[in-house]
């Protein structure tokens, strides 16, 4: 059978013994801003009704269980069990009054669940690469270009040769550039290619005869 007591004018203590536990719970406060708070504690089945006592080391509760006696001193901050010794004298008992049922406790309200997590996305697929035009090797010429020297009308060229376009063996060719003279006409020496006169017999330079 539950228990309670007033121990000031706003607050009230209640005590029961479901099974082996002794719950105490204490509310404070006006009617409407009331607070509670409860403990248990494992003392067995009651042998005898639960004692208040008042001394001048605060407020306590003696309980008589199959366990032997448990003293439970009441703070501000608190439930504590404790010994008989820290009751202290002299102490005055408060009568507890049987009551049909204890207060009912607040009930907590429930946490609303929270939302399922959203799913990412897929990622878009990245575009391939474009494939690089191809090289032109048309406009590439590796080989080195060809030697030329000229001197008066004869000319002659020295090509690389690894080009498969000169014809010589040794990459060398001589052309004749005669478009201002005449197969009968001599503007130049043939051995060291000084000009002459039409009417020298020699050259005047190297001295060859000329035909």
């Amino acid at each position: 059978m539950p228990y309670m007591c007033d121990i000031s004018p706003n607050q009230t203590v209640f005590l029961d013994n479901p099974g082996d536990q002794t719950v105490l719970t204490c509310m404070s406060g006006q009617v409407g801003q009331q607070q509670q708070s409860s403990s248990s504690f494992t003392t067995g089945r009651w042998s005898n009704p639960p004692e208040l006592w008042r001394s001048s080391q605060g407020l306590f509760i003696q309980i008589h269980g199959e366990s032997g006696i448990t003293i439970v001193q009441i703070q501000n901050n608190g439930l504590h069990v404790t010994s008989a010794q820290a009751i202290g004298q002299p102490a005055q008992t408060i009568p507890m009054q049987p009551v049909a049922a204890m207060p009912n406790m607040p009930t907590m309200q429930s946490m609303q669940p929270m939302p399922p997590i959203q799913p990412m996305p897929p990622m878009q697929p990245m575009s391939p690469m474009q494939p690089m035009p191809p090289m032109n090797m048309s406009n590439m010429n590796s080989a080195p270009p060809a030697m030329q020297m000229q001197m008066g009308n004869m000319q002659m060229s020295m090509d690389n040769p690894t080009n498969p376009k000169s014809s010589s063996s040794n990459g060398v060719s001589h052309s004749l550039n005669s478009s201002h003279s005449t197969p009968t006409q001599r503007n130049f020496c043939s051995g060291c290619g000084q000009p002459i006169r039409p009417n020298d017999n020699f050259c005047s330079s190297c001295g060859q005869k000329l035909e």
